[in-house]
């Protein structure tokens, strides 16, 4: 395979530098997320030490207290017991990359009135490598194995229109993490949070705690930023009800991940950059998409668009599975990495139940052209949200060990007019359910808005 294809792989080719009549060349300074997940994930071990890929670690199961009386004139005492379990561990490679060319760096593009596209591709990489991380994390908190389906069940198929959290799901929960005999969960120096019970959920979830909190429990919800004491506020923290404190991301959100109502298969190839027009205005503001860009399609293919409207929020994926209880046809497998969740702004008929061209509020990030099989290139499904709400009693829930901890890398330039500019992050390191008695994960529904009008059920 031609070397080309790698080393000249950058996105920056298919934007027309310059070449608009009247286009403000400053970017805005976007605002950048920090880590939700990754916080509360212990990371402590070092594999890189050992030159394993898979390491198994032993621990102790510290001795019993002995309250027993002894005759006063007992010379000998039984010995009280030590005991240990294992647990394991497997690093994978993760990795990424970012590339321009030095006419890129030094044509067009400014921030806060400073031109170069390489501090540019700086910041978005080292934001690349913390979402990477979150995600993971995320991933590995709900892999939990037993999940708590509120109004009952196991899976995502359990999760109803009406399983919305309850005062009494979060009571339950905050009774199982007080009372789980957690290891050393005692000690003087457990690494439970100051601030109690952590919840890191959806802003769904929490406008349905708020819902029911106003009414019912209205001395229980406190907004953590009009606490009269401003060191008891937890970064990122919202607020506190019955004894939990809350944490809102749209990470904690699994959209369409639920049982699904449309499918789509995409019909023929699409690469990144593909699938928004910037004829079709988004919002009636945002022309999102190329003009005149050789190699840029502005649609996904597709062979039906039943149960498929303008202004639905999909999921175009490549992976589905049954894991999770979804079936008929399987559902949308949130640890898909290639997994994108965009709005449809515009559907065409070409050939009536056989191709449609769909039109997203946002271009692919990634390519979908290989066959998965039957000339299917990927799906487009609408489905059922599934919420989730992970509720920490400390970090002890997950460990992450590292081989080798995430770096920035900047490969040479080796091309004939030394014109190519790179940056790449790599990192070897695994994550392993640790404790799963100091933590867990509920699923529901939840209320949503996504788009302009009234609030649904979803």
């Amino acid at each position: 395979m031609s070397v080309d294809l790698f080393y000249l792989n950058h996105p920056w080719e298919k934007l027309a530098f310059g070449h608009h009549d009247e286009l403000d060349p400053q970017l805005a300074n976007i605002y950048m997320r920090s880590s939700v997940y990754t916080p509360w994930i212990q990371q402590a071990v070092d594999l890189g030490s050992k030159n394993a890929q898979k390491m198994e670690m032993t621990d102790l199961i510290p001795p019993r207290q002995t309250t027993g009386e002894k005759d006063h004139r007992t010379v000998w005492y039984n010995s009280e017991r030590f005991d240990s379990y294992t647990r394991d561990i497997t690093y994978k490679s993760y990795g990424g990359k970012l590339a321009f060319t030095e006419y890129d760096d030094i044509s067009f593009w400014l921030r806060q009135g400073a031109a170069g596209l390489s501090r540019i591709v700086d910041r978005h990489m080292g934001q690349m490598v913390v979402d990477s991380l979150d995600v993971l994390s995320r991933n590995s908190f709900l892999a939990h194995p037993y999940p708590f389906v509120s109004g009952g069940g196991s899976d995502f198929n359990a999760v109803g229109a009406g399983d919305k959290i309850t005062s009494d799901d979060i009571r339950d929960i905050w009774l199982g993490l007080e009372m789980r005999d957690r290891m050393y969960a005692n000690l003087p120096l457990d690494d439970v949070t100051p601030m109690g019970i952590v919840c890191i959920t959806s802003p769904g979830v929490l406008y349905d705690i708020k819902a029911e909190g106003a009414s019912t429990n209205k001395n229980d919800y406190i907004t953590l930023n009009k606490e009269a004491n401003p060191s008891s506020l937890l970064r990122q923290g919202v607020s506190q009800y019955l004894d939990v404190t809350f944490i809102k991301s749209n990470m904690a959100t699994l959209w369409n991940c639920g049982d699904t109502t449309a499918r789509a298969n995409i019909i023929q190839p699409a690469s990144g950059g593909d699938g928004s027009d910037p004829a079709v205005k988004v919002y009636g503001t945002y022309a999102v998409g190329e003009v005149g860009t050789a190699g840029v399609t502005h649609y996904v293919t597709t062979n039906i668009a039943t149960g498929l409207a303008i202004g639905d929020w999909v999921t175009i994926h490549k992976l589905t599975t049954a894991e999770f209880g979804v079936t008929g046809p399987n559902g949308v497998d949130y640890r898909d990495p290639d997994l994108h969740n965009d709005q449809i702004v515009n559907i065409v008929e070409i050939a009536v139940g056989t191709e449609y061209r769909i039109t997203f509020r946002k271009p692919l990030m990634t390519d979908f052209a290989t066959d998965l099989g039957a000339g299917v290139y990927g799906y487009i499904t609408k489905g059922k949200d599934i919420h989730t709400a992970v509720f920490l009693g400390g970090n002890t829930g997950i460990l992450r060990g590292y081989f080798q901890p995430p770096r920035i890398l900047r490969p040479p330039t080796f091309d004939d007019a030394m014109e190519m500019r790179r940056i790449t992050w790599k990192g070897r390191y695994g994550d392993a359910l640790w404790e799963p008695e100091a933590f867990e994960v509920l699923l529901c529904s939840a209320t949503s808005r996504r788009g302009f009008g009234a609030a649904v059920d979803g």
